[in-house]
């Protein structure tokens, strides 16, 4: 591990001036106020973070930084620069049409009269993909004759997005693309913003999770796994090659036996591969669990 810091200190922008003790004062201090592990991160994208922070702070040297990073304010900026929030309603429309005609349909129809449809969208940044899912899920409800419940546990790291999530008002700007079919049926206007209904919200738990917690397999909140449906877009490109395994063994072992993992386009190769999941068709980036592969 140590080569791989050195190796990607002398590549990083800062060529020779980040030496391995400087960096390793940047860890144990985010480890102590944190309990955060740098080496788990993307080297590449560890070193263009800090970068842009000694930028923006104005430092001219990272022994400048090191010095500024003492203090609490900047601690925390570095924090959240690390733990990119977001997300779009209907990303990846392709994906979303799977979604719509084949996965969740399937989904349906496997399931008994009066059972629950079970939903994680992990690293939910303010929830729009959340919402996104609900609203899809609302309409083909109301199409069966089966009576079946849903919920979606939505979790992040960043307190701030979950609140924004929670809160369930987004720009005009942010709206963009949402059918007005949906937009009139599930948001209502607040002045100039729209706020998502009650009748949507209700069905989205938005709680804090951390998804390189060792010690649990899935939210608290979900109590258990088992869930038919795990979303976690563009997050795993951020971390390094053990910890990407880490966390789609994760979302694997809280996935139901006949589940489905839907990932970011930029990340599907990181899954491919992976024992047990198998891509749905091709090109998308959703996977199928299939224990025989195990």
């Amino acid at each position: 591990m140590g080569q791989k810091i050195e190796a990607a200190i002398v590549l990083s922008p800062y060529k020779g001036e980040i030496m391995k003790n400087h960096l390793s004062k940047i860890r144990d201090l985010m480890k102590e106020k944190y309990n955060m592990d740098l080496l788990s991160y993307d080297q590449e994208f560890l070193m263009k973070i800090l970068k842009n922070r000694q930028k923006a702070t104005g430092c001219t040297n990272i022994e400048a930084y090191l010095s500024l990073l003492g203090k609490e304010d900047e601690a925390e900026a570095l924090y959240d620069s690390l733990h990119i929030s977001y997300t779009n309603f209907f990303r990846e429309p392709l994906t979303f049409a799977i979604l719509e005609q084949v996965v969740l349909p399937t989904i349906i129809a496997n399931k008994n009269k009066g059972g629950q449809i079970r939903i994680w969208s992990a690293g939910c940044a303010s929830g729009r993909e959340a919402y996104s899912v609900a609203m899809i899920l609302s309409e083909l409800l109301e199409t069966t004759e089966k009576e079946l419940s849903f919920r979606i546990f939505a979790t992040d790291i960043s307190k701030t997005a979950l609140e924004e999530g929670r809160t369930g008002i987004f720009s005009e700007s942010l709206v963009q693309e949402v059918k007005v079919k949906y937009l009139n049926k599930y948001f209502e206007k607040d002045g100039k913003n729209h706020r998502i209904k009650k009748s949507i919200k209700d069905f989205v738990d938005f709680s804090w999770y951390d998804m390189l917690d060792t010690g649990r397999a899935n939210p608290p909140e979900s109590i258990y796994g088992d869930f038919d449906l795990v979303m976690c877009s563009n997050l795993l490109i951020y971390y390094n090659a053990r910890v990407q395994r880490e966390i789609i063994n994760k979302l694997k072992k809280s996935m139901s036996d006949t589940g489905y993992m839907i990932t970011g386009e930029s990340e599907k190769r990181l899954v491919q591969n992976h024992m047990e999941l198998k891509m749905l068709t091709t090109p998308n980036s959703i996977f199928k669990i299939d224990r025989r592969r195990g």
